[in-house]
Parts: structure tokens; C-alpha cells; sequence
């Protein structure tokens, strides 16, 4: 409405006030939980088929991988066998006998070197011995120095003496030991020992030879090793 004065004009108006209109809150909440289910159904039918298919997945058997198939080389062209090399002939042992049996000679002589042979250790000989030798020197040595004498071994043998005389000598000549006594080979001319006289000349001091071969050589040079050791006033040291 309008109001006129005298001193002023006013206007008013009139207007009427609604209410809003109420919405339901229900329905949403309905969609909401609706779709909360949904999702939880999808998720457990997933896992359900990620769990299904594991063990068959384990159950599988392997297919066999092919085996590769190796490749053929091309194999050179064969070779010309080399000429088998001539074998060294081996070292001979040298025979004390033997070394004192060569010719002399100029010391350049090739025929001369070709002769010599290269002389092995006595130590050397015993350990390449068959047991049943080692056995008989080891018996021998044993006997001999029962007596107090004293023994040395050098490169070709073993010595025996005492106060710097020679009494035995014990060499390895092949298969038997060479025994040089410090007796008189003429002695047992007429007994069933068969010696020899020595044809060594470092062997001068010892003028009989004996060789031993079996167990019986072994007693009959100990017979002899008595001999010399009565002779010489010693006695054996049980």
C-alpha cells in the first residue's frame, strides 16, 4: 500500500512468506547402502575367482621344453698324426764293475761320455729294491754292527769300518747285494762259500767278493763277518 503526507510519500509492500517444501532424506540413504552392497559383492566374487583359479594354475603340468638340438659344427679336416717322438731311453744303474771296466780315454771323447752311465744313490737302489732284498741287507747291517762297528753310506755303498780301517763293504748290484770283506779269499778254497777275489781297485783294502742271493748267502757271510771280527779281537754285542 501507499501512504501520502503532507511531508513525506511512503510505499509499503505486502509479501507473503512460504515455507520450503521438505525433502525425504530416506531415499538417498537407500541408494547409498545399495551401492556399499554392490561393491562388497563384486569384491568377494573377485577373490573368489582369484582363489579358484590359483590351484588350478598349480595342478598344471609343465609342458616339456624341447631340448635345443645342438648345432653341427663344421669339424675341421683331419690332420697328419706327427711322427711319434723316439723314447729317452732310461738311465741304467751303474755297476761299480762296469765303471771300473772302461777304457781310459781323451776327456773330450764323445764315444767316452756316450759309455759312461749315470751312477744312482745307494739309498736309491735300496728303496727301488724288491722287499726280500731290503730284508737281507737290513739282517746284515744289523749282524755287522753288532759288533760296534760303525757304518756309512755313500753314493755307491755302505761302509763298515773302525779306527779308520775298512772291514765290509755292502753294495746293490741288480737283484743281490755285493758284499767286500777284509779276509783272505784263498781261506775258503776248500769250504762250500764260494767267493771271489776282488777285481776293484777301491776295493784293494778288501780282497774278497761274496755276493748274496738267497737266505743261505746271508748265514755264510755272517761266517765270514765272524772270521774277520775274531781275528780282529772283537766280540759280538748280543
Amino acid at each position: 500500500y501507499m501512504e501520502f503526507n503532507t511531508t513525506h510519500f511512503s510505499v509499503y509492500a505486502i509479501a507473503e512468506r512460504t515455507a520450503a517444501p521438505n525433502i525425504p532424506i530416506w531415499p538417498f540413504i537407500v541408494i547409498i547402502a545399495l551401492l556399499v552392497v554392490i561393491i562388497i559383492l563384486l569384491v568377494i566374487t573377485l577373490l573368489r575367482k582369484n582363489a579358484a583359479a590359483a590351484p588350478a594354475e598349480e595342478e598344471k603340468p609343465e609342458e616339456p621344453k624341447e631340448e635345443e638340438q645342438p648345432k653341427e659344427e663344421p669339424q675341421p679336416a683331419p690332420q697328419p698324426e706327427p711322427e711319434p717322438e723316439p723314447e729317452e731311453e732310461p738311465e741304467e744303474e751303474l755297476d761299480e764293475e762296469e765303471e771300473e771296466d772302461e777304457e781310459p780315454g781323451a776327456p773330450g771323447d764323445p764315444v767316452l761320455k756316450k759309455k759312461r752311465k749315470k751312477m744312482v744313490h745307494f739309498q736309491t737302489k735300496l728303496a727301488r729294491s724288491e722287499k726280500d732284498l731290503r730284508h737281507k741287507y737290513y739282517d746284515l747291517r744289523d749282524y755287522i754292527k753288532s759288533y760296534g762297528i760303525n757304518n756309512r753310506i755313500s753314493i755307491p755303498c755302505d761302509t763298515f769300518s773302525l779306527h779308520r780301517k775298512r772291514y765290509v763293504v755292502v753294495t746293490i748290484a741288480g737283484k743281490r747285494l755285493k758284499i767286500y770283506l777284509a779276509c783272505d779269499p784263498s781261506k775258503y778254497e776248500s769250504t762250500p762259500i764260494p767267493v771271489e777275489p776282488t777285481r776293484l781297485k777301491k776295493y784293494e783294502d778288501l780282497p774278497t767278493m761274496f755276493k748274496v742271493k738267497s737266505d743261505l748267502s746271508v748265514k755264510r757271510a755272517k761266517l765270514m763277518v765272524d772270521d774277520i771280527m775274531a781275528a780282529e779281537g772283537y766280540e759280538r754285542k748280543e
